[in-house]
């Protein structure tokens, strides 16, 4: 433990025990860590030391699902266009703020729903009423970052969750920004232009679906029928047109990986590098690369050095700390999709 600051306790990402200190002045081991191990996302342990987490802080609304980066909360992201580790995406999305609105958002968060459903229920039976919802998706995400092999990195715990939940207060970044509207969106967070492309490198581990790309990518492309996007690369569109998205309702919910296949589930660069050679799934990917944007050389960074491994944890942690609750704000949820 390092100490407290801003309403959040300062913990080691290797540390052992969450405790709770009750009324007789007994410690109660809280084992966050089992929690987590016992439902594959982690065999680490998570202390906070002195103090009360019950106490202590909450979150915002994660950024774009998340991205997970979603919602102005605290970190990776959740946006409807994507799932993985901001997505941290999609285990943020839930915590705090709302319920997925279309089948199509069930089907990709639903995963991250029920990680931090059994997170949860976990926690209740040995602590309840001690962590809350936005710390449990806050150490899920880091630790997910780091099973899919990105840095090990510390967070700070003692967030408490929200008392409301309302789509009117998610705003995202959509899946057809440009560069512009994207740094925009980040920057009125408090990220600069290099944290957002990092951000948004989250999809190397990230999913979409067509329905996100059929109009705007392959068959409508500046509103005029059967126009395909001149940025993305030929081979793909034929590929997705002729076997993952034809142009047919029923292929809408047709999933697309936002890396490589042979990369979705590694946190790497690689993303970086497939938006140099125009495969970018997502316009707001691709047009991080769009001749003239300001964001191109950071594109051209990270996806030719190693600066995506420690940059990637320290942007999460930032966005994890934004707009958080603490104190007596806010309550400890006992279910994280509803209000006590």
């Amino acid at each position: 433990m390092h100490g407290n600051k801003g309403g959040l306790m300062e913990i080691d990402g290797e540390a052992c025990r969450l405790r709770k200190v009750i009324k007789d002045g007994s410690n109660v081991g809280c084992g966050l860590g089992v929690a987590l191990d016992k439902i594959k996302v982690s065999s680490a342990y998570c202390r906070t030391g002195h103090g009360r987490v019950g106490d202590r802080g909450s979150h915002s609304k994660s950024l774009f699902a998340s991205k997970k980066l979603a919602r102005q909360r605290n970190g990776p992201s959740s946006s409807a266009h994507e799932g993985g580790v901001a997505s941290g995406g999609a285990l943020r999305a839930w915590a705090g703020h709302r319920q997925p609105r279309t089948a199509e958002e069930r089907v990709l968060y639903g995963k991250g729903y029920d990680l931090i459903t059994a997170i949860k229920t976990e926690l209740e039976r040995r602590c309840p009423g001690v962590v809350s919802c936005s710390d449990i998706e806050i150490l899920a995400t880091r630790d997910a970052v780091a099973l899919a092999g990105g840095q090990r990195y510390a967070v700070r715990t003692g967030r408490r969750d929200r008392r409301r939940s309302s789509a009117t207060d998610v705003r995202l970044p959509g899946a057809e920004d440009t560069a512009m509207q994207a740094t925009s969106y980040f920057g009125g967070l408090g990220f600069d232009q290099l944290e957002t492309v990092v951000l948004l490198g989250a999809h190397t581990v990230g999913v979409t679906h067509c329905s996100k790309i059929k109009k705007t990518r392959l068959y409508s492309y500046g509103g005029r029928t059967g126009a395909t996007d001149p940025s993305l690369h030929l081979d793909d569109a034929q590929v997705y047109k002729k076997y993952v998205c034809p142009n047919t309702v029923t292929s809408d919910n047709n999933i697309l990986y936002l890396d490589a296949q042979s990369s979705v589930a590694k946190l790497d660069n690689s993303y970086y590098k497939r938006l140099q050679g125009r495969h970018g799934v997502l316009s707001v990917d691709q047009n991080l690369y769009a001749n003239g944007t300001s964001t191109k050389w950071h594109v051209d960074r990270l996806a030719n050095t190693n600066d995506f491994y420690w940059l990637f944890p320290k942007a999460l942690v930032k966005l994890s700390e934004i707009n958080v609750l603490t104190g007596t704000q806010g309550e400890v949820r006992r279910v994280c999709n509803k209000f006590n």
